[in-house]
């Protein structure tokens, strides 16, 4: 019996520090602890600055430049900038108030024609840069000359005219001085594009797109991005973003004036990146963007208040700028430091009883030889004696890390492999291969349910179907949060082994929610209750989280009568039961403690019993380790992973137990030879053979059982043939 505090801890102050410091949302927490500072100080020194009049005002005012913020903001996202924002709001300025006084146009032809122009000048930005690959620092340079040069000779030939003119319009006063509940109506109109620009980054494909080019020009071209089409939409985005700015400025001041946008182009990107978005691209969110802006806006608007102008408000703004960025580098770089200190937090694992492997005693687990020399199953290579042995030419058939077995009535054998492949072996031997499907992701579990159809666990994929003629569909890949974890746990990402229930349902396992399958280790290390079980139903198509917190359930089994299954809990060396059905529903119980390895997958025996795989073995000095979880977190802190402190993975062992749940048997195989079977995660019986998986293998092995039944299958034990 396992001592009470063994792996039994699941809350930890560090593991809720590292994955609270893990959130994207702490990416910003630079920029949110200068927009605090920056706003406590300035209502602390500006009197009446909260008061409802005083702050939609303020808010109006700025409301024009944070369109000019968002548009530099998705330019930068992409991997850009725009310098020519300033130039473009004015030069759309200018034209909403010529199409406004000289020309009598309606406010809502303006808005159009406006919004058609600021694309076309963000076009001509986005064709240079995007299609002809132009530098986009060098050329939006050129283009914000341009753009101011135009606006004042414009200026010179239509100022008068636009100032003595007297057209009026309810419309367009509304669009200039609207407001909706005391919202600034252009407030409301820069919050709905905010979360628009949110969804268009977050959840459409040219969002996507944009990021990906923005994080890195060559590998989205290698992923088959269209890079100057990408490029191109955002420098038109930005103009559209830039003219809705210009036209509420336009309607609110119904003037135009030289220096009308002169310097946005700074205050925008002084904005943007105040507010946590990357000047190299790829990282960046409207919500940043609106922080940076609203953040600038109280600055400016409090220098003003105070009497620091001109220079003086450059300086603070240029300061604030550099002190801001430095300390966000700094954050950003050190943050993950901060996370991979804290993450892993080993737990102490105390056994009851020591291992009990020694050759010179007569007791279950003696090792012995049973697994030496068996027959091997898609084998691709030479065996000991230098033999070809099932060679095969297409090297995309090689079985790499046969997690688990699975045989069919036609007494095919299916497998999956870390590289995505479930292979299928038939005929004399089973030396016919073919591969059945290909997933796109790591193979864990396999079972068939009831119509033929083979269920498989796919570790960050999900739980899959797959039909008799090898077309495939995704049955669940999340589960319902659960409710107060800071880590976000409904994606199913560490799935390992599955069985299925006579009414249909199935049930699998995830091994950690906290670590990805490549991470497993880790997780070994850490031995804390990460882990899960789930079920989904396929009547209603539903998936929920039967069993959390569990220390690794690595393997499970569903027991005949069909009200229990067994569930292996890996880091613990134990085996465990739980009833979902009948008078004992919700119970749960340990069926067999200290075994001599670490259990994975569970599957029955002919004789009513269950064959439990060992994927690595116990030693005396793993057991230590296990006591001491500060010299576990330091091994990983000071050694590369190949010199770590592990339990034995090179010998292999499967262990039989009774109806009850009693070891009655084991098969090793020692290693030290080529044909050793260790790391072994699966043991199916089938038809008087016990076919051997494992995870570290590159074949599947087959053990005679001469006391078996050869004609008893789990299949028609539980399903009594195909449908």
């Amino acid at each position: 019996m396992l001592d009470a505090m063994n792996g039994q801890s699941k809350w930890s102050l560090r593991i809720f520090v590292a994955e609270v410091l893990s959130k994207r949302w702490m990416e910003t927490l630079i920029p949110w602890v200068v927009f605090v500072v920056v706003a406590a100080i300035t209502v602390s020194i500006i009197p009446g600055y909260l008061e409802p009049e005083n702050l939609a005002t303020t808010l109006r005012q700025f409301g024009e430049f944070a369109f000019v913020g968002l548009a530099m903001g998705i330019v930068l996202i992409g991997g850009g900038v725009d310098l020519s924002v300033g130039a473009l709001f004015a030069l759309i300025n200018l034209l909403a108030l010529y199409l406004f006084y000289i020309t009598g146009l309606n406010s809502f032809a303006i808005v159009g024609v406006c919004l058609v122009a600021g694309a076309v000048l963000g076009a001509v930005n986005g064709f240079l840069v995007g299609i002809l690959r132009a530098r986009s620092f060098l050329t939006t340079m050129a283009t914000l000359i341009i753009g101011f040069a135009t606006v004042r000779l414009l200026l010179e030939k239509y100022g008068v005219a636009i100032a003595s003119s007297g057209n009026v319009d309810p419309v367009w006063d509304y669009i200039g001085y609207g407001s909706v509940l005391g919202i600034p109506f252009n407030i409301l109109v820069f919050a709905g594009t905010c979360i628009a620009g949110h969804l268009l980054i977050t959840r459409s494909k040219y969002g996507w797109r944009l990021t990906s080019v923005g994080a890195g020009r060559r590998a989205a071209r290698h992923a088959g991005v269209p890079i100057r089409t990408v490029v191109f939409v955002s420098y038109v985005v930005s103009g559209i973003l830039c003219a809705i700015g210009a036209i509420f400025y336009a309607a609110r001041l119904n003037s135009a004036g030289s220096d009308t946008g002169v310097g946005w182009e700074i205050l925008a990107l002084t904005a943007v990146v105040l507010g946590g978005v990357s000047l190299s691209g790829g990282k960046g969110s409207t919500g940043r963007i609106a922080l940076g802006i609203v953040t600038i806006m109280i600055v400016t608007n409090t220098l003003v208040r105070v009497g620091v102008t001109g220079g003086g408000s450059s300086f603070f703004l240029g300061l604030l700028l550099l002190l801001a960025v430095a300390a966000d580098v700094k954050w950003l770089k050190h943050v993950w430091k901060v996370v991979d200190l804290f993450y892993t937090v080993p737990t102490a694992v105390r056994f009851s009883n020591e291992v009990e492997t020694d050759f010179r005693k007569e007791t279950v687990f003696r090792p012995n030889n049973a697994l030496m020399g068996i027959m091997k199953v898609g084998f691709h290579g030479r065996d000991f004696t230098g033999q070809e042995d099932f060679i095969m030419d297409d090297r995309q058939l090689r079985l790499v890390a046969p997690e688990d077995v699975a045989i069919d009535d036609q007494q095919r054998v299916y497998t999956g492999t870390s590289t995505g492949l479930i292979m299928r072996y038939s005929g004399p031997a089973l030396h016919d291969r073919e591969v059945f499907c290909r997933t796109g992701g790591q193979v864990r579990g396999l079972a068939f349910d009831k119509g033929g159809n083979l269920i498989v666990c796919v570790a960050g994929i999900g739980l899959m179907s797959v039909a008799p003629d090898a077309s495939m569909k995704r049955l669940a890949d999340e589960t319902p949060r659960t409710v107060g974890r800071v880590k976000d746990d409904s994606r199913l990402l560490m799935l390992d082994d599955l069985d299925i229930a006579e009414d249909g349902m199935i049930y699998f396992t995830e091994g950690s929610t906290r670590y990805n399958m490549d991470e497993w280790l880790l997780d070994s290390i850490e031995a804390r209750p990460n882990g899960r079980i789930l079920s989904y139903d396929p009547k209603t198509g539903k998936t929920r989280t039967m069993l959390n917190g569990i220390v690794h359930p690595g393997g499970i089994c569903i027991e005949r009568g069909g009200q229990s299954f067994l569930y292996s809990e890996t880091w613990l060396c134990r085996i465990s039961r739980y009833y979902f059905a009948g008078p004992k529903a919700g119970r749960k119980e340990v069926v067999v403690d200290d075994l001599p390895g670490y259990p994975d997958n569970i599957n029955p025996s002919s004789d009513g019993g269950f064959w439990v795989a060992m994927v690595a073995m116990r030693t005396k000095v793993s057991d230590i380790a296990m006591r001491m979880p500060s010299f576990r977190k330091r091994m990983t802190r000071r050694l590369p992973v190949d010199n770590w402190l592990l339990p034995n993975f090179n010998a292999g062992c499967i262990v039989k137990l009774s109806k009850d749940g009693q070891p009655v048997e084991t098969l090793w195989d020692l290693g030290g030879t080529k044909q050793a079977y260790s790391t072994i995660t699966s043991a199916v019986e089938d038809r008087g053979h016990l076919y051997v998986g494992g995870i570290f293998n590159v074949r599947i092995g087959r053990v005679d059982l001469p006391s078996a039944n050869t004609s008893w299958t789990a299949h028609s034990e539980r399903w009594g043939g195909m449908e």
